[in-house]
């Protein structure tokens, strides 16, 4: 049985990527139908299954060059996520469509990088959702048989896509708007990348994280604070029309951060014994910025550049004197 079902699965790769637009397609038909009987089966699919099928969605997608067809397929390949019966399959499958994606992609030109880029923001989002995460989310952006590049994508787009799967599922308040994440549900999906920094990862991960996740974060939180000294300066010298439109234009924050519960953790992080001392100092640094973002002050204050240049001419007179 389990030959037959290999063999099955090898002409549903082989079809996948075939060169006919038509066989792809009705392949893609037909997976579907397979998917959803095999769901139903108590084993269901094994890793080497799962690998033969997800690699053939891959050529299937590299075969394609039309964009309108491509966003086609896109959406049907991210469409099979919902055909999994159990929380065990789809996690499965999601792991191995993104370890086919990272085997493949040193070999994926700049031309053809966009339409497999696609296929990642759907599957990420199960990463930010009570689903997926934080089982799967902390085994695939640490995981060692990902490519870098892959991890350094994932960690680029870990906010937007955790802001837009928030903007979906959360409830709308009284005024229309989707009501923000609390802060310690948040703190759920940043803590894996806190544990990251402490482990031996590659340098160029480290600062890839630092800065866009971190940094981030950081540069959202100063950002709402002028637009909220704004709003104020609105209110007090504008008049009610004006107000009406700031209101109306803006768009409340979907993602609220626990910026000291997040010092915290960087710090705890950064004291680790096998943490190296540049990389402390740079988790320390950004500890204590969250601190004063948690405080209300700019973690990314103005440097008084007039003071600066009082103070060197003090200096200098003091230097020539002595």
């Amino acid at each position: 049985m389990d030959e037959d079902m290999e063999e099955v699965e090898i002409v549903f790769a082989q079809r996948l990527a075939s060169g006919e637009p038509i066989a792809r397609q009705r392949a893609i038909k037909h997976l579907q139908i397979h998917i959803k009987e095999r769901a139903l089966v108590e084993k269901g699919f094994s890793s080497d299954s799962l690998t033969r099928l997800c690699k053939g969605l891959h050529y299937a997608l590299w075969m394609q060059d039309k964009m309108t067809l491509q966003e086609e397929l896109a959406e049907d390949i991210c469409s099979l996520v919902g055909l999994f019966r159990t929380e065990e399959q789809l996690l499965e499958f999601v792991e191995a469509m993104l370890m086919t994606l990272s085997k493949e992609w040193p070999n994926i030109d700049r031309w053809r990088m966009d339409k497999f880029l696609m296929v990642y923001p759907p599957f990420d989002s199960h990463f930010v959702s009570p689903i997926g995460f934080p089982r799967l989310g902390i085994a695939v952006i640490a995981h060692s048989l990902f490519c870098e590049s892959l991890k350094f994508h994932c960690a680029s787009v870990w906010l937007d896509e955790l802001d837009n799967a928030t903007t979906a599922t959360s409830p709308k308040g009284e005024n229309g708007r989707n009501n923000p994440m609390d802060g310690q549900c948040s703190l759920d999906f940043v803590r894996p990348y806190v544990q990251l920094l402490q482990e031996p990862i590659s340098d160029t991960f480290f600062r890839s994280i630092c800065s866009d996740i971190f940094d981030t974060i950081l540069c959202d939180f100063e950002q709402r604070k002028v637009e909220n000294l704004e709003a104020v300066g609105g209110e007090e010298g504008g008049d009610g029309e004006d107000e009406g439109a700031k209101e109306s234009e803006g768009t409340s924050p979907t993602l609220e951060f626990d910026y000291k519960r997040i010092g915290q953790l960087l710090f705890e992080a950064g004291k680790q014994q096998g943490v190296p001392s540049r990389r402390r100092k740079r988790i320390y640094a950004l500890c204590k910025k969250f601190e004063c973002a948690a405080k209300g002050i700019d973690p990314f204050p103005v440097p008084d550049l007039e003071g600066i240049k009082l103070q060197k001419k003090k200096r200098r007179r003091f230097n020539n004197r002595s």
